[in-house]
């Protein structure tokens, strides 16, 4: 598994397409499913399949081809096809959001969207057929082997829809998990044939093997189950329901994010797929495009067998698998974001044309999502002074070996001369960013003020619980506070200044609650396994040992990541071509932002380490590889390529939760099981959205402005609340802050196992809730066995 060794050339057959203009076939295929929309209008399986590669990549060639940028059977076309599609329907759906409501009409309505899309189509295709725009495609001629190769991890996303399907259907999850260890098998096979297989093929698999795990996790739940997803859902019903987009219509960060507005209001009219799905499915097949974009942008730089393994350390992050298939606003933002990555470093563009895609793709960012839109500011920023010093210190001649050694080694990278990021595109993008927010939609609520005062009373006062408890997998993580102390800052806090504040008569007095205890929740694991119990019976902790191998694969993370960047100054045999300056300082940028968010507390809580490191990692992740390779060098190449291979694919069992599946003793995880804290707190069951119609149907329905009263629930039930109904529930049912004149809204997890959740400075602690309080305080007017509700 040599990295230096080339891949294996093979014969191409080419065919100029002369009597064919691809514009023509374009709007050809756009009528033809226009007309199949109005007579087969309810075959949402069709209207998917065909209209959706049109909505998505059919607008992103066409634009590219107005550029002379001529398609071609490639990932990295592809990629860039299906961001300006993105841009292209996020800004389309804006323009004619503000222009239909003058002449009289709905302007996010099928009628409408179809007339405006078809004017669209025609127009530019014209454009492209009256200028002779004739397309000339040089295609591979792949092996029949290494077209199934590419086609197998389809396997996988079959096994991942069947797995999740039978656990919504209380089945346990052995499919899902058969999946997994199916999903590692297949990757040892690909490196072990890295360098001979052709770099689409490597791209397909990758593909597929990406989407396999964002759906595990996505389908989960017959409706809308997770965290930001609720609301983000919320923000797109207001949309769709009234036609068009109003910032007026929730003054919310989420509503000015049109990802999660407009773009899914298209989808929905267009497609006429079931609203869930678009976010569940349609999203994800999107979103499950950017480990491939990595893999290339890393192929510009390093072997295919780096590349590819780069590219598993992004999919094997937890986060990517767990939490961005929740977070469909930043899963858009985050594929814009990869792609200006790779718009900087693909050769054959122009500077020109690249400055000009690296600003259409920003402005998407803007448009998709806020705290996104500060952190690629940021990056470009950090980035774009790096070089400024860089230019500036290649002018002189320090060649003396202190220099060399730790400031600039000599002929380390390529200074770029002319770099692609410019102070112009950060001012433009900093300039729209804040005008979108502050003046368009005035959802920035004073944000980044929040944040700096937060932080500097943090650090002034030297705060440890404004720190998330992601910073604990840092490697310069503080010392956790107990969960003792941890409740007792937050009754002191948030409890007893609420009590302190409030009328007299709106708690029940502190004498009757007392004696109703709140007990912490240990940590809840799952059964050993027979597995599990054979290395009890060898004397091996298996908590401790699924623990270590959790938090210790983080810290080893973070130190190969270290240790590989300030390699890849001296050790360049790694590399096929030398690195430039402007990737090493991308690189150095995205890595400066995950240490922010542990030495700044408040922006730990704000924006989440996990999610830092995981936009981190698009970029940074062959670096995790490179600093794995220079350990196991001594060793030989040969050795390394193994060990290092093998290092990852252990992080990737691991991380995915099959190796604790299989062995039992820890945190049950959600696409994997019908326990677990996200399943308890995120996910969102029938009795429970039954239970919220009932109450918000008794509410409606009662003239007595009394019985109106405010409705009381934890927090991350009153998500599913107020996310799925206009009630809009106080988030907290601590014993201490029961209300006299309220309903008590009781979901699954309180109900079967008696348990809360508080989420306070970014910290989620579980405690036992005392039932007892709300029988003595409260009658009961509805119960379904799972949600019980007071009054």
């Amino acid at each position: 598994m040599q990295s230096n060794i080339p891949i294996k050339q093979q014969s191409e057959k080419t065919f100029s397409l002369t009597e064919f203009n691809l514009a023509s076939t374009i709007l050809f295929l756009w009528f033809i499913f226009v007309a199949l929309c109005f007579f087969y209008g309810d075959f949402y399986l069709f209207r998917v399949f065909f209209g959706f590669p049109l909505l998505v990549v059919a607008p992103g060639v066409l634009l590219l081809q107005v550029c002379k940028v001529q398609p071609k059977f490639d990932w990295g076309y592809a990629g860039l096809a299906l961001g300006i599609s993105i841009v292209f329907l996020l800004t389309f759906g804006l323009g004619i959001n503000f222009l239909f409501p003058l002449l009289g009409f709905q302007p996010l309505i099928f009628s409408t969207l179809i007339f405006s899309l078809s004017v669209f189509f025609l127009s530019i295709s014209l454009f492209l057929i009256k200028r002779n725009a004739e397309v000339v495609i040089q295609k591979p001629q792949i092996p029949v082997g290494s077209m199934i190769l590419s086609f197998i991890p389809v396997i996988f996303v079959a096994l991942s829809v069947i797995g999740a399907l039978r656990l919504n259907n209380d089945y346990n999850g052995n499919v899902t998990l058969i999946m997994l260890f199916g999903i590692a098998a297949f990757l040892i096979a690909l490196l072990l044939a890295a360098r001979f297989v052709r770099e689409n093929i490597v791209a397909t698999a990758l593909y597929f093997i990406s989407l396999a795990l964002l759906l595990m996790t996505s389908l989960r739940g017959w409706g809308i189950s997770g965290h930001d997803i609720q609301r983000e859902y919320r923000v797109f019903q207001l949309t769709k329901d009234a036609g068009m987009w109003s910032p007026d219509f929730l003054h919310d960060a989420y509503n000015a994010c049109l990802s999660i507005t407009v773009l899914p209001t298209i989808f929905s009219e267009i497609l006429n797929i079931p609203d869930a799905y678009i976010y569940k499915v349609l999203f994800q097949v999107m979103f499950a495009v950017v480990p491939v974009i990595c893999f290339l942008i890393a192929k510009r730089y390093f072997s295919q067998t780096i590349a590819l393994l780069s590219s598993i350390v992004v999919i094997s992050f937890p986060t990517y698998f767990t939490d961005m298939s929740m977070l469909n606003r930043q899963e858009i933002a985050f594929l814009l974001f990869v792609l200006m990555i790779y718009v900087m470093f693909e050769d054959p563009f122009s500077l020109r044309f690249k400055r000009w895609l690296l600003l259409v793709l920003g402005i998407g960012i803007v448009l998709s999502h806020y705290s996104t839109t500060y952190i690629v500011i940021l990056i470009w920023a950090i980035t774009y002074v790096g070089l400024l010093i860089f230019s500036y210190v290649s002018r002189f001649n320090f060649d003396t070996k202190f220099f060399n050694v730790f400031f600039f080694p000599k002929g380390a990278f390529k200074v770029t001369k002319q770099p692609t990021i410019s102070l112009l595109l950060i001012f433009v993008l900093g300039i729209f960013s804040f005008t979108w927010s502050n003046f368009i939609t005035q959802t920035s609520d004073g944000s980044i003020k929040r944040v700096i005062e937060r932080t500097v009373d943090a650090v002034w006062h030297n705060s440890e619980n404004s720190r998330s408890v992601d910073t604990l997998y840092s490697l310069f993580s503080y010392k956790k506070i107990s969960d003792e102390d941890f409740l007792e800052s937050y009754i002191q806090n948030v409890i007893e200044p609420a009590r302190f504040n409030a009328p007299r008569d709106t708690y029940f007095e502190e004498d009757s609650v007392r004696t109703f205890h709140a007990a912490i929740v240990d940590n809840q694991t799952m059964a050993l396994t027979n597995l599990g119990n054979s290395l009890v019976n060898l004397g091996i902790n298996v908590y401790a040992f699924n623990n270590t191998l959790k938090l210790g694969s983080a810290k080893i993370l973070q130190v190969l990541l270290l240790l590989g960047l300030m390699s890849s100054l001296f050790f360049r045999k790694l590399f096929l071509k030398k690195m430039t300056s402007e990737y090493f300082l991308i690189s150095f940028a995205g890595i400066s932002f995950v240490a922010l968010m542990v030495l700044i507390p408040v922006l730990s809580v704000e924006y989440g380490v996990l999610r830092a490191f995981q936009q981190s990692l698009f970029v940074i992740a062959p670096f995790v590889v490179i600093g794995a390779f220079v350990v196991f060098l001594p060793l030989g190449m040969r050795t390394a390529h193994v060990a290092v291979s093998f290092c990852v694919i252990l992080f990737f069992l691991s991380s995915t939760g099959a190796i604790t599946q299989s062995l039992g003793g820890y945190k049950a995880q959600l696409h994997l099981n019908n326990s677990g804290p996200y399943y308890d707190i995120y996910y969102v069951h029938d009795s429970e959205r039954r239970g919220i119609s009932w109450l918000s149907e008794e509410i409606a329905k009662s003239e007595d402005a009394e019985y109106q009263s405010e409705v009381q629930t934890d927090r991350y039930l009153s998500n599913k609340i107020s996310d799925s109904s206009e009630i809009k529930p106080i988030n907290d049912i601590y014993p201490s802050l029961l209300r006299q004149n309220s309903f008590v809204f009781l979901g699954f997890a309180n109900t079967t196992k008696n348990e809360s959740t508080i989420y306070y400075n970014g910290i989620l602690l579980t405690y036992q809730y005392p039932l007892g309080l709300i029988d003595v305080h409260k009658n009961k007017v509805y119960d379904s066995g799972s949600v019980i509700i007071y009054r």
